[in-house]
């Protein structure tokens, strides 16, 4: 019987060592849900899906589906959540749900051989957006995808925060989960043009019109002539894979030249240039797959020269700034883990190189030539990015939650050049971090710099500030204590020309500090960059109350639909005594109109009008029309010039 024992323990014991390994060797995504106000989100969903390259993941948003979910998991009571990848050589997405939130979805890859922490995902408040899809002619558009995205996923191509939903019959949609503030609007219906809408700030309602669009048809053959089945084909907003016999159809493209790519498993690609479409036809163009040219290279840390693995490398045509006229890569590749990727399939061009990977900055190389006649090679190395974080507290210490922490730095245009050229985003005004239910912020992402100023803010208090922060590649600057106090008064009305109340009309203020600094933060708060809600809102007789100032001088700005924008270059709030305004009176809107039509005289509908005033002393916030099914508009409250 032992002798048996034995034999079966003998027999077991290297497939159970054999396990143990594997699950040693799993990879795994780590990280914590957090809601709005910073609080664990217990239960949240997490998701995980299988990689999709770009032309894969155009393919998907084209026929408007989702890959296919290979697990998934719960956050716990902390809103802790551990994904365990044990399949070897497996690349995985990621996607967060929530109740009543927007989702997270992350592109990924997150490889099975690595640990993947994503730290605190923090889930932006909903804003529930309705409307209608129609076509031109006013019909309904039944079962179009509407996706919601908040205003960063149009810089982060890695990570998005978005609410979305299908329209019914009568084209009408509710998307509850839509991020609130700024945000981005796509709308995908088949045979339609994809329609996109800005919104600079959060519209609960929104009438979209869809156009149809040309077609494309053709084969796809390899270089003995054979059909190319399962290559996607792919153009600027749309894509397609050749069936069995090697044929495909792209539908749903605006009028006007497009170019065509597709890429093979094994490195053939074709490209055909030159390609015209015209409303309401379907052209031929066939491509025949060659072997296409090669950009390879390394990525690694820059000072110890570690192989990043997970990098993603993105190919563009080389005219100029790279990150800040974001268009689609030409090719994109993850790096491996050694550092190695490989861009193939492209045209003989010259390119920039840009690499990108979380906890570094970006890196690109500009004028890579893909036409000489050597393989032309790309070696980037990442500069390791800073961090700073801390906690911001009342004056009797207790946590201050939901405050509003961000770093503030000169804007000159030396700097606008810098930062458009490396991060868009901070120069078109970064909203900074929430903090969480303890008061805890952490700011990720930041590059070498000195002299930077720390900034807390929250209805009600008055701004707490930290000058004199400098930060080096890698810093982690840590425990930084931010203090904001309650603040004084200020009562004040709107009128209309008549001198009657205007209800509903939106206050912002900010404080004239002295010096650069502060007047470029003036600029970019009454312009609307900064894309926070208003400071304040009138009631029904006109009348607000704004909390948590400082002593000193404050710019306002006021706003109504109706009404043309105002702007008060200077009121004051004194240290005692009762701070009351004078009224704030409102001119009508004066009305334009107009059309808009394309290069053939054809009425354009659906596009988006922008009215920027380019008057006065700085208030160019703009104002946006959505002309009609005809392309006739009307802006019947554009923005008035400081008085």
């Amino acid at each position: 019987m032992k002798n048996l024992a034995a034999f079966r323990w003998g027999a077991l014991a290297p497939a159970l060592l054999f396990l143990l390994a594997a699950q040693a060797r799993a990879g795994s995504i780590t990280g914590r849900v957090l809601d709005a106000s910073g609080k664990p989100t217990a239960g949240a969903k997490v998701q995980w899906t299988a990689y999709r390259s770009d032309d894969e993941a155009l393919l998907d948003e084209t026929a408007g589906k989702d890959p296919a979910v290979l697990g998934e998991t719960s956050a716990d009571a902390q809103g802790q959540f551990r994904v365990v990848l044990d399949k070897p050589g497996v690349a995985v997405a990621l996607r967060v749900f929530a109740h009543a939130h927007p989702s997270a979805r992350f592109s990924g890859p997150f490889d099975s051989s690595e640990e993947n922490p994503l730290f605190d995902i923090l889930l932006p408040a909903a804003q529930p957006m309705s409307g209608r899809v129609l076509d031109e002619a006013g019909k309904p558009v039944g079962g179009a995808r509407v996706l919601v995205a908040s205003r960063e996923s149009i810089f982060d191509g890695d990570t998005r925060y978005l609410g979305e939903a299908r329209t019914g019959a009568d084209g009408a949609f509710t998307v509850t989960d839509a991020p609130e503030g700024a945000r981005v609007v796509v709308v995908r219906a088949p045979d339609f043009i994809p329609a996109n809408r800005i919104q600079l700030e959060a519209k609960p309602e929104e009438k979209i019109s869809l156009q149809r669009g040309g077609a494309v048809r053709g084969l796809v053959t390899d270089a003995a002539g054979k059909p190319a089945s399962g290559v996607i084909v792919t153009t600027d907003d749309a894509a397609a894979q050749a069936d069995a016999q090697g044929r495909f159809r792209l539908t749903g493209l605006p009028a006007g030249v497009h170019h065509l790519q597709a890429l093979s498993k094994d490195d053939l690609a074709a490209r055909k240039d030159g390609v015209r479409v015209r409303k309401g036809e379907e052209v031929e163009a066939s491509l025949k797959l060659r072997p296409g040219t090669v950009i390879s290279g390394t990525v690694v840390e820059e000072g110890n020269r570690r192989p990043v693995a997970g990098a993603r490398v993105s190919a563009y045509q080389a005219t100029g700034f790279v990150r800040f006229a974001r268009r689609r890569a030409e090719r994109a590749a993850r790096t491996d883990a050694r550092g190695r990727f490989r861009l193939a399939g492209l045209a003989p061009a010259r390119y920039a190189i840009e690499a990108v990977r979380d906890g570094y900055l970006a890196a690109a190389i500009a004028g890579v030539n893909a036409a000489a006649q050597s393989v032309p090679v790309a070696n980037l190395a990442l500069r390791k990015a800073a961090s700073i974080s801390g906690r911001v507290t009342d004056e009797k210490g207790q946590p201050v939650a939901t405050a509003r922490v961000r770093i503030m730095r000169e804007t000159g245009i030396r700097r606008l050049l810098r930062g458009a050229a490396s991060n868009p985003a901070s120069v078109l005004g970064g909203q900074g971090v929430l903090t969480a239910a303890d008061g805890a912020f952490r700011i990720r992402g930041l590059e070498p710099e000195r002299n930077l100023s720390l900034e807390a803010t929250k209805t009600g208090y008055a701004p707490a500030r930290k000058p004199g922060i400098s930060l080096k590649a890698g810093d982690a600057v840590k425990d930084v204590a931010l203090v904001v106090r309650r603040g004084l008064e200020a009562r004040g009305k709107v009128v209309d020309a008549q001198g009657q109340s205007v209800a509903g009309a939106e206050i912002r203020a900010i404080h004239r500090e002295e010096g650069m600094m502060g007047g470029a933060r003036v600029q970019m708060r009454l312009m609307g960059v900064a894309q926070e809600k208003p400071d304040a809102v009138t009631a029904g007789d006109g009348a607000f109350t704004l909390k948590g100032l400082e002593e000193g001088q404050y710019a306002l700005a006021v706003a109504r639909e109706g009404f043309a924008r105002k702007s008060v270059p200077s009121v004051e709030v004194k240290a005692t005594g009762e701070n009351v305004w004078p009224p704030v009176t409102l001119a009508a809107g004066a009305p334009i109109a107009g059309a808009v039509r394309d290069a053939t005289g054809a009425p354009v509908s659906g596009a988006q009008v922008f009215g920027i005033d380019v008057g006065g002393s700085g208030d160019r916030r703009t104002r946006r029309r959505t002309p009609t099914a005809s392309s006739a508009w009307k802006d019947s409250s554009p923005s008035a010039p400081f008085s």
